[in-house]
């Protein structure tokens, strides 16, 4: 998940990583959520394992929340900027080590209770992702030289898996790494270390986030068989349009980027099943558009998001992602061959950004001062005050093959 939202790329976050407390707190005001949020009640005893982990970037702190967002642990950290959890309860963190962006940062892998496990040095980090529930992925700027995407193991041996030009994101799996760059390009990697070059894809956007998608996930999906219960017999299913809502904007019937058609399944790939990668990317406007692509980078299906994101929040084990609008108060669910599943526009803050999505696909979103929960339906749920300016959090993650 890229780095955005503590990035000098936008006016407003420009400068120093810190923001004043008062300014925090009044954002955390603003969101309108009195009789839904908590304000920073006391821990629970008895040392439960957190659900949740919260980098709380201007409280300098980690926080460990329950299923029901209750505070159960809290670590001091400087500066944390993000968090990626593994499949055994362990985190990532990616922390600015001066309190600037571009100066020195700190990888650090913590225990399922925030304890700090180890820690590596890096220059400024553009990107941090996990492949297979366990090592970490770093994306790394790198004065004079291409940014680097490193492989970084819990013992400390770590890799270049890939270097070049104007890269901005990466994600993958134990065996496969995926990264989007500015330019639009998608690039496949092995993860072994050897920078072989798998396949790559051309997109009219700018590449900002990009995660596996439940294809490479050993879950059921939707209800359906598992990839590996499938067989070649298959029968194949039309192609089949589905429902635009109000996404995209008028006239987009034609074909898309990639050969795909916004809101198309292509003939033969049932709507639930197939999708490998999710792909965020803007246009020339600063538009959001959503791409799932399937194992070989071939396109699935892709829809304008009518947004103006910085990350994607896939559902676990589902064909469905979450994007929230940095500058309006919006936060939209899209399902199988783009279908627009949930659109809030009534939220009431501004800041909504990176987020974890449950299992059943609901949503937690980072907001100034706050994180903001919603059910599978967009309906406002108990949420979580009490925090100075949470910039990311995560939640155990499953290995992808």
């Amino acid at each position: 998940m890229h780095l955005e939202t503590h990035a000098s790329r936008g006016a407003a976050d420009a400068g120093p990583l810190r923001r004043t407390r008062l300014a925090a707190i009044l954002m955390g005001v603003a969101l309108g959520l009195a009789a839904q949020l908590r304000d920073d009640p006391p821990p629970v005893p008895g040392g439960a394992r957190p659900a949740v982990w919260v980098a709380d970037r201007d409280g300098q702190r980690l926080v460990g929340l329950d299923a029901d967002l209750i505070e159960v642990a809290d670590v001091d950290l400087r500066w944390p900027l993000e968090v990626e959890g593994r499949a055994d309860g362990a985190f990532w963190c990616a922390r600015a080590a001066e309190g600037l962006e571009d100066g020195a940062f700190e990888l650090s892998l913590h225990g399922p209770d925030g304890t700090v496990r180890r820690t590596d040095r890096f220059g400024p980090v553009l990107d941090l992702d996990v492949l297979g529930g366990a090592d970490a992925l770093l994306v790394e700027a790198r004065v004079g030289e291409d940014p680097a995407a490193w492989r970084t193991r819990a013992d400390g041996a770590r890799w270049i898996v890939l270097q070049t030009h104007a890269l901005r994101c990466a994600t993958g799996t134990a065996d496969r790494v995926l990264a989007g760059t500015d330019a639009g390009e998608l690039l496949l990697y092995d993860a072994d270390g050897t920078r072989t070059l798998l396949a790559v894809r051309h997109v009219a956007l700018q590449v900002i986030d990009v995660a596996p998608g439940p294809g490479l996930v050993g879950e059921d999906v939707e209800g359906h068989e598992p990839p590996a219960a499938r067989t070649a017999g298959t029968a194949s299913a039309p192609t089949t349009r589905r429902p635009r809502g109000t996404v995209g904007p008028p006239g987009t019937d034609g074909a898309a980027a990639g050969g795909a058609v916004a809101g198309t399944v292509p003939a033969g790939q049932p709507e639930t099943l197939g999708v490998s990668w999710w792909v965020l990317g803007l246009d020339a406007q600063g538009l959001g558009r959503l791409l799932a692509l399937g194992p070989a980078l071939e396109v699935r299906w892709e829809v304008a998001t009518g947004l103006r994101p910085r990350h994607l929040i896939p559902v676990p084990g589902r064909v469905r992602a979450w994007v929230a609008d940095i500058t309006a108060p919006r936060v939209r669910r899209f399902g199988p061959g783009g279908v627009l599943e949930v659109d809030r526009d009534d939220l009431q803050v501004l800041g909504l950004d990176r987020g974890v999505a449950w299992p059943d696909a609901g949503v937690v979103l980072t907001a100034p001062g706050a994180l903001l929960r919603l059910d599978a339906a967009g309906n406002l749920r108990p949420s979580q005050g009490g925090f100075h300016y949470p910039v990311d959090l995560t939640a155990p993650r499953p290995g992808a093959r």
